[in-house]
């Protein structure tokens, strides 16, 4: 029998391939799957094992041909601390083994070529066949170290992408600050903007392995717009260019209404919400998130990226909602201290006012969500309103008239010759309409108001609905009219059954 030695290991080579297990067995049962085990360890002293080592086992038809094939067997398997690794299940096969690991060169079992043996024989080493069934030991597979991965000198370029838009990072939002990252190598940190890193990155005294940090910079007193990592290995043998993807950071802002009135509810009016970019540089807003609020008992949720609050723009939060101003919220990151995914909440009050209406045009209001006044945005101040006068006709000197709407509305006016009373100097004897007016009721919804009116001591009412309250449109403020005549109701409700 010839021997042949490999680096301290030797195979007994008889001229055929190495097979340690053969045929299939078929019973009963039919194809019995395999155990293969074996265990990775270091060449120059076999005594250590190697941890962490990837083990793939693949089918021989799969190993140098032209097309895809994977054959039975396509799997992996990773090293324990004692270097061992086990493949279960495994169908009857031939196969081959590849193994490597971080610091070492990557083999393949069994090597396939042509060599001269110590007593010059040769042979060829193809696969090893896995019967049905069987225990296959591979026992120790050695790996061999490499001196020196990297060159005592390397220059490390990073190309630092967005992971959600995959592109390059660079600036904030609005240019005006360049994003910066600290990266350190092995714990020598280096800080530079995302495209000088792109550029010029840096030179590092090289290792076998080098444990990469990078974490972004908060530009003035904002927060990260980017998540931190610590996975990243740099890998080459000479100067290195890697692509690393950087996760934004997003704040979820969680938002809520209170105090929703009835005539909005009953109307089925919605709020809008718009996360916007706001205009500058003659460029539009642009939305970013938004969201719709129907059910005014749940919480709603918008996503906010970091990158877009950091810039000096911020976003505006814009509220509207049918008959309201529009309400806006101004959010940047120098007010989102908790940095990563923070949870923050915003309360839209309808019945609480920020004063944010100036000049009939809404102006930004900040928020704080350390300071509960900031916290809270306040849509009474944003009803549009617009007088409504009722005019009453053929009322009777000495009756006696209430009146009352269901829209909100600062105030009631009785115009004379309310109360009619003709012993009063100034008054009316009768026929003249009473004018009723209410300041600044809500428009875009539908009204109903009732009428009462004592005479001795009876007392009659009328009440009308579905009276639309139209939006001002006119550049002079107008109010708007509705007529009653009394005697027409009158003769209704006398003309009415008794029940």
């Amino acid at each position: 029998m010839n021997l042949r030695f490999l680096g301290g290991w030797f195979l007994a080579i008889a001229g055929i391939s190495i097979l340690l297990t053969m045929g299939c067995e078929k019973g009963a049962l039919g194809v019995k799957p395999a155990t293969v085990v074996g265990q990775i360890v270091d060449k120059d002293n076999p005594s250590i094992p190697v941890a962490n080592a990837v083990v793939r086992m693949i089918s021989k038809e799969a190993v140098g041909s032209s097309e895809l094939i994977q054959g039975n067997n396509f799997v992996s398997a990773v090293t324990g601390a004692d270097g061992k690794f086990t493949f279960e299940s495994v169908q009857a096969d031939n196969v081959v083994f590849e193994y490597s690991a971080p610091g070492y060169a990557s083999m393949l079992y069994p090597k396939s070529g042509k060599g001269d043996a110590e007593e010059g024989a040769t042979a060829e080493i193809e696969f090893v066949s896995i019967r049905s069934g069987a225990f296959v030991d591979l026992r120790m597979l050695p790996l061999q170290k490499i001196s020196n991965p990297l060159p005592a000198e390397v220059n490390v370029k990073l190309d630092l992408v967005d992971s959600a838009t995959k592109q390059p990072i660079d600036k904030n939002y609005d240019n005006s600050e360049a994003l910066k990252f600290t990266i350190s190598f092995n714990g020598i940190a280096f800080t530079k903007s995302a495209q000088m890193w792109r550029d010029e990155g840096v030179k590092i005294s090289a290792a076998s392995a080098v444990k990469t940090v990078i974490r972004n910079e908060p530009v003035g007193s904002g927060a990260p717009v980017y998540e931190t990592r610590d996975d990243v290995s740099i890998d080459g043998s000479g100067d290195v260019f890697q692509r690393i993807e950087m996760t934004p950071v997003t704040y979820q802002l969680s938002l809520r209404c209170l105090n929703v009135p009835d005539y909005i509810v009953g109307s089925q009016a919605v709020v809008n919400l718009f996360a916007e970019i706001p205009a500058y540089d003659f460029r539009p807003a642009q939305i970013i998130q938004s969201a719709v609020m129907q059910a005014y008992g749940d919480l709603y949720v918008l996503e906010l990226p970091g990158i877009v609050l950091q810039s000096a723009l911020g976003v505006h939060l814009r509220i509207q909602t049918r008959g309201y101003l529009d309400e806006i919220v101004h959010i940047t990151s120098s007010n989102l201290k908790e940095g990563s995914q923070g949870n923050y909440r915003l309360d839209i009050d309808f019945l609480h006012s920020n004063n944010t209406i100036v000049g009939g045009q809404p102006t930004p209001v900040t928020y704080d969500p350390a300071d509960p006044t900031k916290s809270v945005v306040g849509l009474y101040d944003n009803i549009k309103r617009r007088d409504v006068a009722i005019y009453v006709t053929n009322l009777n000197p000495n009756d006696i008239v209430s009146m009352a709407i269901s829209l909100p509305h600062t105030g009631v006016n009785y115009d004379l010759p309310y109360p009619l009373n003709p012993t009063s100097a100034g008054q009316s004897t009768g026929g003249e309409p009473v004018v009723v007016t209410f300041r600044d009721v809500a428009v875009g919804f539908y009204m109903s108001y009732s009428l009462a009116v004592t005479r001795g001591t009876e007392s009659f009412s009328v009440a009308k609905t579905n009276l639309m309250i139209n939006p001002e449109n006119e550049p002079t403020p107008s109010t708007l009219v509705f007529a009653v005549n009394w005697k027409v109701e009158y003769d209704k409700i006398l003309a009415k059954p008794a029940e």
